[in-house]
């Protein structure tokens, strides 16, 4: 303590001693007298944007805080960590240092710059927290200057905001990328069982391994448990995976897990999800799905399993013609696989034929038109009415089963859909506000966003549209006994009349299980195939119909 004048008043001996001890609390706080720890962090992130490495750090650190302001350092002192600051709690080494700190081990943090500290709020929280509290008594920067007061702090938790807001612009910029990518079409996993991915990362079937999985989804449909599944494909030694990196395929071992993750994939129906949508393949390209949607969602009735957007998305009705018709419903009869579909156009005029895409098959690359398909089909029905009051009596209690589950359904998605409309047009007024304000630079930030609220907002009413209006639909009465008779009577007058594949196969799929069909090839030079169906076999009640004979007889053969 300063000596004190014997004749100074009590004032100024009050005074001395107070000057006295704040400037040996000042002197404690000087670097030479505080223990440092020096924090480096690389994410992966900044990999791709080239920040400098944790030895490049550190060698800064060095070179503008330890040997300028003679700070003391060891080697024990300096914490290099990996990984992401962006989301809070899951940096160890990080969380060590801030508990070294609180414990007296150290009192100071060295680092290159605030966002090698903190990303996220709540960190960037602690860290000034453990600042107001004297706790960390200093923090020092290769970058910057920190100040221990109410500026300095201020200015710390803005460089921790910026940092932050970096951080999600650097997301929201690959979530965007992602988007368009997947918009095209691509698929950005690097692969897909049971189909090959084309370097513009469109999906095709890949031979028996597709055929494979497809059959794994209709054993699931049938009821059969992941287990059963499990145990048929570990069966299927045929089953190889290509390794994209390596040259060459290897045998897959499957576990449930894997098996799971398979069947509630909707990829196979068709559709890919992204952050923010879904996208159907068929709009984009020539997608031969492994189900049917009405069938993905058979199998995967769990409430939140789905948003909203994806369960309007998958049954959306469109206007473009699909190559749908009894999809994996088909076989051939010389090697017992399902035959691929699809359309080709010649002269404007759409052709949908089905081929055979097993190796070692005599009929591989051939197939029938869909016309064979559906001639023996109307012939079929034309014959096998099922019109009687049994048939009308199961057919009533499947609809209002039926009816009644998707009414359920349909209210979660109105439900869903209310709230996402009422958040989306919450972020457009808050984007809206920006773009009218004076900040010209943050204005045409959001005007892309601003827009996409916009286009986001149109799409979630038009759902909600549909949505009510099946909603509406549904809540009609069940057709009576003779409204029944009318429809099922004339089911291939319908057939023969629509020129709709989506409708034909709505109402062939009701009856049709599976089909086989027979190709032979025609001499003298046999290059065309002529085709027939030789095998037809119905999904129940009407397999048990027809086996019981309860059934009523129409046109054709009678006997």
């Amino acid at each position: 303590m300063a000596d004190l004048a014997p004749n100074s008043s009590p004032l100024e001996q009050l005074f001395e001693m107070l000057k006295s001890s704040t400037q040996a609390e000042n002197d404690l706080y000087q670097p030479e007298n505080l223990r440092y720890v020096l924090y480096a962090r690389k994410s992966t992130t900044d990999e791709t944007r080239q920040a400098k490495s944790k030895a490049d750090q550190i060698a800064e650190c060095r070179e503008r805080v330890v040997g300028r302001d003679g700070v003391s350092l060891d080697e024990g002192d300096i914490i290099e960590e990996d990984g992401s600051a962006k989301e809070p709690d899951i940096r160890p080494l990080f969380r060590r240092m801030l508990d070294d700190v609180i414990s007296g081990k150290y009192d100071g943090i060295i680092s290159y710059h605030p966002d090698r500290l903190a990303r996220n709020m709540k960190e960037a929280g602690e860290i000034i927290d453990l600042l107001d509290k004297g706790i960390i008594k200093d923090l020092r920067f290769a970058t910057s200057t920190f100040e221990n007061n109410p500026t300095g702090k201020m200015l710390l938790g803005v460089s921790f905001v910026l940092a932050k807001q970096f951080s999600e612009h650097q997301s929201e910029v690959v979530t965007r990328g992602n988007k368009r990518k997947t918009l095209s079409g691509k698929f950005l996993r690097s692969f897909l069982h049971g189909y090959l991915k084309t370097e513009d990362g469109r999906l095709y079937p890949d031979g028996e391994n597709y055929s494979i999985i497809k059959h794994a989804f209709d054993m699931r449909i049938e009821g059969k448990s992941q287990a059963e599944i499990m145990r048929y494909l570990n069966s299927r030694s045929d089953y190889r995976v290509f390794k994209y990196k390596q040259d060459g395929h290897f045998t897959y071992n499957w576990d449930k897990d894997s098996v799971s993750k398979v069947l509630i994939d909707p990829t196979y129906a068709g559709i890919i999800r992204y952050s923010g949508g879904v996208v159907k393949l068929e709009e984009v390209y020539d997608f031969t799905p492994a189900l049917d949607p009405a069938d993905f969602l058979k199998i995967n009735q769990a409430k939140d399993f789905m948003s909203s957007k994806f369960k309007s998305a998958i049954t959306a009705p469109s206007d473009k013609v699909k190559a749908n018709l009894l999809l994996g419903k088909v076989f051939c009869k010389s090697c017992g696989k399902s035959l691929s579909s699809g359309i080709t156009v010649k002269k404007d005029i759409n052709y949908y034929r089905y081929r055979c895409e097993t190796d070692g098959c005599n009929m591989k690359n051939k197939g029938p038109r869909a016309k064979v398909i559906t001639d023996y089909a109307i012939d079929y029905l034309d014959k096998y009415r099922f019109t009687t009051q049994s048939n009308y009596d199961n057919y009533a209690e499947e609809v209002a089963e039926s009816r009644e589950a998707r009414l359920k359904q349909l209210y979660s998605i109105v439900s869903s859909l209310n709230k996402q409309i009422t958040d989306t047009q919450r972020n457009y007024n808050e984007a809206k506000l920006i773009v009218q304000g004076p900040d010209k630079e943050l204005a045409e930030h959001y005007k892309g966003d601003l827009n996409e609220y916009k286009a986001e907002l149109k799409k979630l009413n038009n759902a909600l549209k549909i949505a009510k209006a099946e909603q509406q639909r549904l809540k009609t009465v069940i057709p009576n006994y003779e409204s029944y008779l009318e429809l099922f009577e004339n089911v291939a007058d319908l057939l023969r009349s629509t020129k709709s594949i989506t409708v034909f196969n709505k109402i062939l799929e009701k009856f049709i299980s599976n089909l086989v069909v027979e190709g032979e090839f025609v001499p003298p030079k046999n290059k065309i195939t002529r085709w027939k169906v030789v095998d037809i076999k119905l999904k129940e009640p009407y397999a048990e119909f027809l086996k019981s004979q309860n059934f009523e007889l129409g046109r054709g053969d009678r006997t």
